[in-house]
C-alpha cells in the first residue's frame, strides 16, 4: 500500500513539475493558416467585418456589439460574444490595420475567464479569379496555469481555426447560402 501511495504522489510531483516547467518556458503562441477561396477579395473582405456574417462562420460567435459609432476604422472597438460549450466569453476586440480588401488586423483580449490577448491579421491575396486568405494569430496567455496548458490549448485553437476558414469558405463561395 506505502508503495503505491509513493508511486501516485510522485505521479503528482513529476506533473507540478512539468506544467510548472512548460509556464516557464511559455513565450506566447503562434499560429497560421491560410485557403484559397473561388471569389475576389472583394467578396470575402466583408466576411470578415460585417458582424452578421462573422456570426455565420466563426463557431461559437453569437453577438457583436460597436463600443464606438459602428464605422470600420483603425481603432474601432466591439465587444464580442463567444459560447464554448456551456461557458460564455466576452472579448473587447480593436482594429489595429485596415487596407480594404486586403488587410485586417485585430487584437482581442479576454474579459473575463482565462487570461488571454490574442494579435490577428488576416490577408488577402488575389490568385486570378480567387483569394488566398491567409491569417497569422499570435495569443498570449496570462497566468501561469494558462501558460502550463498552452500546449494543450494551441492544437484545438489551430482546429477550430482551420474548421472556421473551411466554413467561410462554403459561405462565401456559395453566396452565404449554406
Amino acid at each position: 500500500m506505502k508503495a503505491l501511495l509513493f508511486i501516485l504522489a510522485s505521479i503528482i510531483v513529476l506533473a507540478v513539475v512539468v506544467l510548472a516547467v512548460s509556464a516557464w518556458r511559455y513565450r506566447g503562441s503562434r499560429l497560421e493558416t491560410e485557403i484559397a477561396i473561388q471569389a475576389p477579395p472583394e467578396r470575402v473582405f466583408p466576411w470578415l467585418v460585417e458582424p452578421q456574417k462573422l456570426i455565420r462562420w466563426i463557431d461559437g460567435l453569437t453577438d457583436i456589439e460597436s463600443l464606438d459609432d459602428g464605422s470600420l476604422k483603425v481603432g474601432a472597438r466591439s465587444l464580442e460574444t463567444l459560447r464554448e460549450g456551456k461557458r460564455t466569453y466576452v472579448m473587447e476586440t480593436e482594429v489595429t490595420a485596415l487596407e480594404t480588401n486586403r488587410l485586417l488586423g485585430v487584437r482581442l483580449v479576454m474579459r473575463e475567464g482565462p487570461g488571454l490577448e490574442v494579435d490577428a491579421v488576416y490577408t488577402l491575396a488575389p490568385e486570378g479569379e480567387a483569394t488566398r486568405l491567409s491569417l497569422v494569430q499570435s495569443a498570449r496567455y496570462r497566468g501561469w496555469w494558462m501558460k502550463a496548458l498552452a500546449p494543450l490549448i494551441d492544437p484545438a485553437a489551430r482546429k477550430k481555426m482551420e474548421a472556421n476558414f473551411h466554413r467561410l469558405k462554403q459561405r462565401v463561395e456559395t453566396g452565404g447560402e449554406t
